[in-house]
């Protein structure tokens, strides 16, 4: 009965220290960012954009696993100690990924300091946490995005919907017009907005010619009915000495 006893308490007391030392990974997505890791400053965070068909994001995905079943987490020296970790799938969740500028997968990038860190390095467990443990100079990292919002959703489309233009109309200039020309995004803009200028510019004039045509017709007034009025007008006057 006390070998029992012992066996069920070794259990216990086993199972608690693989809790106690296991790191959460957290799905973030587009609707619980802002509430999670929010503008990123005063936490440290490790996150991972992902496509879940991308073999490298498995890959990254898979050593990510490994780290967090560790048995040393609960060491002091341990990287990922005091950092949270979150992957986001960049299919699902267009504007978080929208929000970092993510432009290929995997993407790794640590919030470390009120900056953004990269991670260049095909991904293994020793280069990650080699990565996570170095110290970083304030220099070298990059300013963390700022939460979008709708306002900033907007610009980034506009933004992106620019960049896409400007690569395609520049890409026709080179190869069919075989012209010697920069296309900016000034001339993007105003491509975009041309439509747009045009409207208003018949709108005004289409206007200015209605006010014209408006004056000019309460000027012309009939001569008949002039006189028709003169004549009314004399007859009331002689009515009125007669009384």
């Amino acid at each position: 009965m006390k070998k029992l006893r012992t066996a069920l308490i070794s259990l216990i007391l086993i199972n608690c220290v693989i809790f106690s030392v296991s790191i959460n990974i957290q799905n973030i997505t587009d609707t619980n960012i802002d509430s999670t890791v929010g503008d990123g400053y005063g936490s440290n965070w490790l996150l991972v954009f992902y496509l879940s068909n991308c073999q490298y994001c498995k890959n990254a995905l898979s050593v990510l696993d490994s780290i967090s079943k560790r048995q040393d987490i609960d060491n002091e020296d341990f990287p990922l100690r005091n950092f949270k970790i979150g992957i986001i799938e960049c299919n699902e969740n267009n504007w978080s990924c929208m929000r970092f500028n993510i432009s290929r997968v995997p993407y790794l990038v640590s919030l470390q300091n009120d900056k953004m860190f990269e991670f260049d390095y095909y991904v293994t467990e020793e280069k990650l946490l080699n990565f996570i443990g170095e110290e970083k100079s304030i220099e070298s990292g990059k300013s963390i995005p700022s939460v979008l919002g709708y306002s900033g959703i907007i610009f980034k489309i506009f933004e992106e919907a620019v960049g896409l233009i400007n690569e395609r109309i520049q890409n026709f200039i080179d190869s069919y017009l075989q012209w010697d020309f920069k296309w900016q995004t000034i001339h993007t803009i105003f491509l975009l907005l041309s439509p747009l200028l045009i409207l208003l510019g018949l709108e005004f004039v289409i206007l200015t010619y209605c006010c014209y045509r408006k004056k000019k017709t309460i000027k012309q007034v009939n001569p008949e009915k002039l006189e028709n009025t003169e004549d009314s007008l004399k007859d009331e006057a002689e009515k009125k000495k007669i009384e």
